[in-house]
C-alpha cells in the first residue's frame, strides 16, 4: 500500500496511507491533512492507477516540490521520493508495509458540562488544591517527581509524547484514554499530537473543541461530564454521543507559556475524576510542559545547526563562482574587493576569457539581499560565462543574458550590470551597461572621469531591450573603477550617504596604482560608515595598464573585516 511519511514538520513520523486517491493540504477535513500554515488548504492531489502513483499540484501558492524541483505538471512518484509542501517534507513509500493503526483525535463542535474549573496560577499552588493531608501531598509530589524524572532524558517529541501518556495511564488507573494536543503558535491551532488507549482500541477519539480551547486560553484545569443531564443541551449533541463520559483537561505550562493541553477520559463514570486528580494532573502537566519545551528547543537548535551548515556551504559555493585567479596579461594589474552585507549576497563580478586574448570585466548587482539574491547571482555568473563563448561584443553578451533572465527570474527581480571588454594590447575598452553605474577612470594626474554608457533597463525586465557599446582608450597610469551601489550608498550613523563626490575624492587622492586606488576607496567607505552595520553588498574592481615593466599582472581578491 502506498504511503506518505512526514520527515520534517510538526507531525514528524505521521504516516498517511492511501489506496486510490487523496488530497493533501491544511484543511483538516482532507484525506491527507498537513498541519502547516505555509501550505494551501487544498495543496496537491495524489492518484493511484495501474500501480502508478501520480502527484499533482493544485495551484498552490508556494508550490509543490519533488526531490527539490517544483512541479508544474503531474509527476509519477518513485520509492523514496521527497515531497516538500511549505515547511513540511514527506517521504513517498510505494510499497509501504502494513502498520498498526492508531487512534486519531478529532476536535468537534459539541457542548460540555463543566463540573469543576480552576484557574492555574502555578503548578506548585495547584498541588495543594483541596488542602490535602500530608500523606496525600507527599504522594502527589512523589508522583510528579517520578514522572518528571522519566521524561527528563527524552528530547525527541515523537518519543516523548507517547511516553507522557503512558505515564499518565499508570498514575490514573480510572482513565481509559489519554491524548495530547500541541499549540502551533504560527497558525494558532491546537494540533492533535498523540493518543493512547488503555485497552489498545484504535477507535477515533472525539473531544469538544470549546473544552480544550477554554482550558488552553484561560490557563484553566477543567473536569467535564456527560452534558445530556443538563437541560440547556438536551436538544444538542452530548458528550455521550461522542463516546466520552468524563473528561479532565489541563494546559501544559512551562513558565509563562502554554504548549498545549493534556486530556484524560473515562468511559466508566461521569464522576470518574475529582479535585485530587485535577491537582495531580496539573503538577504532572507542568513537568510534561517543561519536557515539551526542552524538546522543541532541542529541535530548533538542531534545525539552526543544519541551517548554519547549509549557509556555510552556500557561502563556499557562491565564492567558487567569483574569480579564483586574475587574467594573466603582461603589463596589467587587477584588484577586486567583495563583502556581502549578510553571509551571502547578490553582488557579482567576474573576469571572462574572450577570443583574441581579450578580457571581459563584469560587475552586477541583484535586487535584494540574502539567499534569493545569491541564487540569482549564481545564475547570472553561469549565464555570463556561457553566453560570452564565441563573441567578445559586450552589448551582444548582455542581450543574450537578458533574454534568459527575463524568462527565468521571479517577478520583481532584476539585475543591474556593466560589462567592459578589454583589449590588453591596444588598451582599448568597449563598454555596455544594463542600468548600472558607469565605470570611472582615475587618470595618472589624479583627475577622475566617467566612461559614459547608454542608459538602458536592467537585465531581467524586458526581453526586447537592445544594448549598445561605447569605445574608449586607456593610457599607462589609468585605473578603471567598477563598483556596486554598496560603495556610493554606504551610510553613516545619521543615515547620510557616501555619495559620488566622496568616492571621486578618494580615487583622486590615491597614489595611482590600481591597488592603491582600491585601498583609498575602501578606507573612505569604512571611515565614513564607522561602526554602522553594512546596509548593502559591496563590490569594487580596480584595474589598469602599468607599463611593460610589469611582466605579469598581480592579483589580490580582498575581503577584509569591517573595522571595530
Amino acid at each position: 500500500m502506498p504511503a506518505f511519511v512526514v520527515k520534517l514538520g510538526l507531525q514528524v513520523g505521521r504516516r498517511y496511507d492511501f489506496v486510490k486517491e487523496g488530497v493533501l493540504g491544511r484543511d483538516s477535513m482532507l484525506s491527507i491533512p498537513i498541519f502547516d500554515r505555509t501550505i494551501s488548504r487544498k495543496h496537491a492531489s495524489v492518484a493511484v492507477k495501474n500501480g502508478i502513483v501520480t502527484l499533482t499540484d493544485l495551484g498552490s501558492q508556494n508550490g509543490t516540490a519533488v526531490n527539490g524541483r517544483l512541479i508544474k505538471e503531474p509527476v509519477a512518484l518513485r520509492q523514496g521520493d521527497e515531497i516538500r509542501v511549505g515547511g513540511t517534507v514527506l517521504e513517498f513509500l510505494l510499497e509501504a508495509a502494513p502498520h498498526d493503526e492508531h487512534s486519531q483525535v478529532v476536535l468537534v463542535d459539541a457542548p460540555s458540562s463543566i463540573i469543576q474549573a480552576i484557574p492555574i496560577k502555578s503548578a506548585s499552588q495547584s498541588l495543594i488544591l483541596g488542602r490535602p493531608s500530608t500523606a496525600e501531598l507527599t504522594r502527589r509530589l512523589q508522583l510528579v517527581h517520578d514522572v518528571g524524572a522519566a521524561l527528563r532524558g527524552t528530547l525527541d517529541e515523537s518519543t516523548l509524547l507517547p511516553l507522557i501518556i503512558g505515564k499518565l495511564l499508570e498514575v490514573f488507573p480510572v482513565a481509559d484514554r489519554g491524548f495530547i494536543l500541541l499549540h502551533d503558535a504560527d497558525g494558532d491551532e491546537l494540533i492533535p499530537a498523540a493518543v493512547q488507549s488503555r485497552s489498545g482500541s484504535t477507535s477515533e477519539v472525539s473531544i469538544s473543541r470549546t473544552l480544550v480551547w477554554d482550558a488552553f486560553k484561560s490557563r484553566t484545569a477543567v473536569i467535564s461530564a456527560d452534558a445530556s443531564a443538563d437541560t440547556r443541551f438536551s436538544k444538542q449533541q452530548s458528550i455521550m454521543s461522542l463516546g466520552l463520559r468524563s473528561v479532565i483537561c489541563v494546559p501544559m505550562l512551562a513558565g509563562d507559556e502554554a504548549y498545549g493541553v493534556i486530556a484524560l477520559d473515562s468511559l466508566k463514570s461521569s464522576g470518574a475524576f475529582n479535585k485530587d486528580d485535577m491537582a495531580l494532573l496539573v503538577g504532572i502537566a507542568s513537568q510534561a510542559g517543561l519536557a515539551v519545551a526542552n524538546a522543541k528547543m532541542h529541535r530548533k537548535e538542531l534545525q539552526r545547526e543544519l541551517l548554519d551548515r547549509d549557509l556555510q556551504l552556500a557561502v563556499r559555493v557562491q565564492m567558487r563562482f567569483l574569480p579564483q585567479r586574475p587574467p594573466q596579461r603582461t603589463g596589467w594589474d587587477f584588484h577586486a574587493f567583495y563583502r556581502p552585507a549578510l553571509e551571502i549576497g547578490g553582488d557579482y563580478y567576474d573576469f571572462l576569457d574572450l577570443a583574441g586574448n581579450q578580457v571581459g570585466v563584469a560587475v552586477g548587482d541583484v535586487s535584494g539581499k540574502g539567499i534569493s539574491a545569491a541564487l540569482c547571482m549564481v545564475k547570472l555568473a553561469t549565464e555570463m560565462r556561457f553566453h560570452s563563448v564565441g563573441t567578445a561584443e559586450p552589448a551582444e553578451i548582455l542581450r543574450r543574458v537578458n533574454r534568459v533572465l527575463t524568462r527565468d527570474l521571479e517577478e520583481g527581480m532584476f539585475v543591474t550590470s556593466t560589462l567592459l571588454v578589454l583589449d590588453p594590447d591596444s588598451r582599448r575598452v568597449r563598454v555596455a551597461s544594463a542600468g548600472h553605474m558607469a565605470p570611472l577612470v582615475r587618470r595618472a594626474d589624479g583627475t577622475v572621469v566617467e566612461l559614459a554608457v547608454s542608459r538602458t533597463p536592467p537585465l531581467g525586465v524586458n526581453e526586447a531591450v537592445v544594448y549598445s557599446t561605447r569605445d574608449y582608450s586607456l593610457a599607462v597610469g589609468d585605473t578603471v573603477v567598477l563598483y556596486t551601489d554598496g560603495i556610493s550608498e554606504a551610510q553613516d550613523k545619521g543615515g547620510a550617504l557616501l555619495g559620488d563626490d566622496r568616492l571621486i575624492d578618494a580615487m583622486a587622492i590615491a597614489e595611482g596604482k590600481p591597488e592603491e586606488v582600491l585601498r583609498s576607496v575602501m578606507k573612505a567607505v569604512d571611515d565614513f560608515a564607522g561602526n554602522e552595520p553594512q546596509a548593502d553588498d559591496i563590490t569594487l574592481i580596480c584595474f589598469g595598464p602599468v607599463g611593460a615593466r610589469s611582466v605579469d599582472s598581480t592579483w589580490r581578491a580582498t575581503q577584509p573585516a569591517r573595522p571595530a
